[in-house]
C-alpha cells in the first residue's frame, strides 16, 4: 500500500456529541457509555432516585467525566466526586460548574478525606467496589445510596457487603447493549439505621 490509510481519527479537542443534554467535545480516551442515549437514561434515573438533593452534600464516586455530578449540582446539591482517570477529571474541570469539588485518584485513598454526605452515587468499573470502599460506605453511611453496576455478579457481592448498613429499596435494569445478555443495573439503597 503506497498511500497512508487513516484507521482512526479524532479532531483536536474531541468529537462533539450530546451527553446528558449538553453538546460537548469528549476525548475518545475517557470512558463513556457506547450507547449515549441509554447512558443518559441510566444517569437520569440514578439522579431522580435520590429524590430532592437541593441543599444536600452528595458523593459521586467513580465519577468519570462528571455528567452525573453536573446533573446533581443543577438540582442544588453540593457534589464531591472522585475519579481515578486524571484526563476525565481534567475534562470535568474544564467544563466548570458550581457546587462541585473534584478529586483525582483511587476511591479507596480519597474517600476518607471527603466531608460527610447525605447521599451518594457509585458507578464502579466491572470489578465492583473493593471491600474497603463498601466498608467505608457502611461506616460513613450516607442516608441514600445509588449503585450503578455493569456486572450483576459483582453487584450481588457488593450488595451483600453493603447489607451491613443498607437495605435495597429499588432495582432497575437498563439495556445498553441490545440483543446481548449485558445490562446496566441501578439499585437504590437506604440506610438501615
Amino acid at each position: 500500500m503506497d498511500e497512508p490509510v487513516v484507521l482512526w481519527w479524532q479532531p483536536a479537542g474531541g468529537a462533539p456529541r450530546t451527553v446528558f443534554g449538553s453538546r460537548e467535545a469528549y476525548p475518545a480516551m475517557v470512558f463513556e457509555q457506547v450507547h449515549p442515549e441509554m447512558g443518559d437514561a441510566v444517569r437520569a434515573f440514578a439522579v431522580e432516585a435520590l429524590g430532592s438533593v437541593a441543599g444536600l452534600r452528595v458523593w459521586d464516586l467513580y465519577a468519570g467525566i462528571g455528567e452525573t455530578s453536573r446533573a446533581l449540582a443543577a438540582r442544588g446539591a453540593t457534589v464531591e466526586s472522585i475519579e481515578l482517570d486524571r484526563r476525565a477529571v481534567d475534562l470535568a474541570n474544564s467544563l466548570g460548574g458550581e457546587r462541585m469539588i473534584r478529586h483525582a485518584g483511587p476511591v479507596e485513598e480519597r474517600l476518607p478525606a471527603l466531608a460527610p454526605a447525605d447521599a451518594a452515587i457509585v458507578n464502579p468499573p466491572r470489578v465492583g467496589l473493593s471491600a474497603e470502599v463498601a466498608e467505608m460506605l457502611v461506616t460513613r453511611a450516607p442516608r441514600r445510596l445509588v449503585y450503578i453496576s455493569c456486572d450483576p455478579a459483582t453487584l450481588a457481592r457488593d450488595l451483600t457487603r453493603l447489607s451491613a448498613g443498607y437495605r435495597v429499596v429499588d432495582v432497575r435494569a437498563f439495556d445498553l447493549f441490545p440483543q446481548t445478555a449485558h445490562v446496566e443495573t441501578v439499585t437504590l439503597l437506604e440506610s438501615a439505621s
